[in-house]
């Protein structure tokens, strides 16, 4: 079943499904989640971020080490608020950024926000940072726009750590 709205109900689906079974290993349905927290939790322990944990999660962790330390906020919430959280803080750097964006009219934006619909489901039904490093790239160019230099220069930093292309802005 298919749960309505964006940023946080996808989450609630994915958190009420409960953990499945896989090869005598119990995995949650928002492993990329686990992965993301797990990572802050091995960093700070001076674990090796780039093994496998199959007791953790069923994938390799493929970010920088300043991802892992970013993380630390998410990882310090409860699990399931965590996932929420997380998922509504890429949805508001989306929208927020798309919205503010200084690019045709609000119908224009409206469009776009209707062609992004479906691509920010899927980043939350999987707990992925997709929607985070769209929102931080449309953030980066409104700020350039206003002028805003530092915080165009934060936003494009945190894109960049978040997944290297997004420091392709």
């Amino acid at each position: 079943m298919l749960r309505r709205g964006l940023g946080g109900s996808t989450e609630i689906q994915r958190i009420a499904l409960g953990p499945s079974d896989v090869e005598g290993r119990t995995y949650t349905h928002y492993n990329n989640y686990v992965i993301f927290t797990q990572s802050f939790v091995h960093l700070a322990a001076g674990q090796d971020l780039y093994v496998a944990y199959p007791d953790e999660h069923w994938d390799l962790y493929k970010y920088s080490p300043t991802f892992a330390a970013l993380m630390a906020p998410f990882a310090l919430l409860p699990v399931a608020m965590g996932v929420v959280v997380w998922g509504l803080a890429g949805s508001l750097a989306l929208f927020v950024g798309l919205w503010r964006l200084p690019v045709g009219d609000e119908r224009s934006r409206m469009a776009a926000a209707w062609l992004l619909t479906l691509p920010l489901l899927q980043s939350l039904q999987n707990s992925q940072s997709n929607h985070h490093l769209v929102g931080l790239v449309l953030l980066t160019a409104v700020w350039l726009e206003k002028g805003k230099s530092v915080s165009a220069s934060l936003a494009a930093a945190l894109a960049f750590f978040l997944k290297i292309y997004g420091g392709a802005v």
